[in-house]
């Protein structure tokens, strides 16, 4: 039931202490949100996984590949629930999933990205 105002530039301890986020540019609000929020890679997703020498292409529908490896896969995808069907499509060449993590960038990141489109403007 507290608030704590902390302003620092050091992004690293924010990422670590820190539930919610605002970014000030200029004294108005340029991005506010949760760490999570701020730090999640709109729909892009790792998934760990015996992949072997095995091609597996994501219909332009669901999203589209961005890197692959013998044991790991990076997507894009059009949107959230499209996960499921990337998903499907790897179980259908029988490739065993050892995990699906969503992509991230730093707190650090998520500003630079944040303050360099705002000057842009």
């Amino acid at each position: 039931g507290k608030t704590i105002v902390l302003n620092t530039h050091l992004l690293s301890e924010v990422e670590q202490i820190a539930d919610r986020v605002c970014i000030l540019m200029s004294g108005k609000v340029a991005k506010l949100g949760t760490v999570d929020e701020l730090t999640s890679k709109k729909c892009q997703y790792e998934i760990v996984a015996d992949i072997g020498h095995q091609f597996i292409e994501v219909p332009e529908k669901i999203g589209k590949r961005i890197s692959i490896s013998t044991n790991s896969m990076i997507v894009e995808l059009e949107n959230d629930k499209k996960l499921n069907d990337l998903i499907g499509l790897v179980l259908l060449k029988k490739v065993q999933i050892k995990s699906v993590k969503p992509l991230k960038v730093s707190l650090e990141q998520s500003f630079y990205e944040t303050v360099t489109k705002e000057s842009e403007v």
